[in-house]
């Protein structure tokens, strides 16, 4: 959700699919009918300023979709988008304050009812409303019905945004809020389409962290997982917001980043290493903190694809393990 009105992207310019613009079709369509007015319309407030979104079907209606004006302009929406609350004008001949408001001025609408549309949190995403070129003396079942009305798209607004949390969740770690698995993977093969378009160098690296199930068995879960969280935090500091970083599972993690030469990708893990220790330094119950990793790093030309990059760099993880193993005498 946006913090303000007027951090939205257009949604004319690109409708999230899960919303449903032939409802919102309908509804509008009846509004006019009802009203008996001229047109009706959805508006929303984005960064183009107050654009319409959706405008009802009749022929004398001056407006179409992707219409807009800057949210400085003194239209009827602007004072419903900022004040979030509901606006009726009856007769705007009787108001001095629209006398530079181009719908007024220039179309001849002088009565206006409009209720602002509202994310979950209460952000406005923009208006219903409709307009007449006479007066109008509505009674308060209409203006009731406009509430009522607008409440069926806040509730497919809610639905989107339960939609996407659900959707985040589903790629997410609860944990560290990395990516798990499957958000990991959906993001590499975008990774790796870009570097193959624009030849650039890819980069896996494979981490597991070391003394996972002592630290479990000896000190308890919650002490296991400030190590998991610690780790993804070092990752997290460590890397460029462009590299994916996701764990895999249990104590594994991987890092995917584009033109990385492998001694820069070295200096990356040495980055890692060095926060992580800095994360835990003042934990009493967590010494040493440490961990194996194996890269697989392939150049432009290379043939290569997300599984290879996973298996080969898991494979020299699992060498750099063994002996981590052998100088510590397991």
């Amino acid at each position: 959700m946006p913090k303000t009105p007027f951090d939205q992207p257009s949604f004319h310019q690109h409708m999230p699919p899960e919303l449903p613009l032939d409802k919102w079709q309908r509804l509008v369509n009846l509004i006019a009918v009802i009203y008996k007015s001229p047109g009706a319309w959805l508006m929303q407030a984005n960064r183009t300023g107050i654009e319409t979104l959706v405008v009802d079907n009749g022929p004398r209606n001056p407006f179409k979709p992707g219409d807009a004006v800057a949210q400085d302009v003194n239209i009827y929406c602007r004072h419903v988008i900022t004040g979030n609350k509901p606006l009726y004008v009856r007769n705007a001949d009787l108001e001095d304050c629209w006398e530079d408001n181009p719908e007024y001025k220039d179309h001849g609408f002088k009565s206006y009812l409009g209720v602002p549309i509202q994310w979950p949190d209460g952000t406005v995403f923009g208006t219903l409303c409709t307009m007449d070129t006479v007066e109008t003396d509505y009674p308060g079942e209409y203006v009731e019905l406009m509430h009522q009305l607008k409440y069926a798209i806040d509730g497919d607004l809610s639905q989107l945004v339960t939609a996407r949390k659900l959707k985040e969740l589903s790629l997410k770690d609860e944990l560290t809020q990395l990516n798990n698995r499957r958000g990991f993977m959906d993001l590499a093969r975008k990774m790796i389409q870009l570097a193959r378009r624009n030849d650039f160098s890819i980069s896996m690296t494979f981490f597991d962290l070391n003394g996972l199930k002592e630290i479990n068995d000896t000190s308890g879960h919650q002490t296991g997982d400030r190590l998991i969280q610690a780790f993804a935090r070092a990752l997290i500091e460590a890397t460029r917001i462009e590299d994916c970083a996701a764990r895999m599972g249990g104590d594994e993690f991987v890092l995917l980043a584009l033109q990385k030469t492998l001694p820069e990708t070295d200096m990356l893990v040495n980055r890692v290493r060095q926060t992580f220790e800095a994360i835990l330094a003042d934990d009493p119950q967590i010494t040493n903190p440490s961990f194996c990793f194996g890269t697989r790093t392939c150049g432009p030309s290379e043939p290569y694809t997300i599984d290879s990059l996973l298996l080969e760099s898991d494979a020299l993880m699992y060498e750099d393990k063994k002996r981590f193993k052998e100088g510590n005498g397991e």
